[in-house]
């Protein structure tokens, strides 16, 4: 069995079983298991974002420190 999803390049699954039905799971399976992998790499390549708290806590505390202290 071969599959396109997009541009993503061709998956394929291939198997052998007694039955058509078990046999085509059995491919399928391992086509969306390529697809998952295909999934990942694209979503690890990607940059990851700026950390959204640390970027709140330092505009809250940072710009502010030292400015209710006596001293």
């Amino acid at each position: 069995m071969n599959m396109q999803m997009g541009a993503l390049s061709i998956v394929t699954g291939e198997a052998v079983a007694p039955d058509c039905y078990k046999a085509f799971d059995a491919a399928l399976g391992k086509a969306a298991k390529q697809l998952r992998r295909l999934k990942r790499a694209l979503r690890d390549d990607k940059p990851i974002g700026p950390d959204k708290g640390a970027l709140l806590r330092k505009w809250m505390y940072g710009t502010r420190a030292g400015a209710g202290r006596v001293g």
